[in-house]
């Protein structure tokens, strides 16, 4: 069996992917959670301006690619 210890090279690729998938997930559901909550409470104007920034972040992103 393959024993992973501190010492080698695995451990620490390993942790490293661990966090690049733990910390986006982190960050998506906790912004999810955000607009969840909050979407009663918030004017439609705010909604549509926050709707709308989203989409250009989304299409500059894609642009870049």
């Amino acid at each position: 069996m393959f024993d992973i210890t501190k010492e080698t090279g695995v451990y620490i690729m390993l942790m490293n992917v661990f966090e690049g998938i733990l910390i986006p997930f982190v960050e998506t559901t906790l912004g999810a959670a955000c607009v969840f909550f909050m979407r009663k409470t918030l004017s439609k104007l705010l909604q549509c301006a926050l709707a709308g920034f989203a989409a250009g972040a989304m299409y500059m992103s894609w642009l870049k690619n």
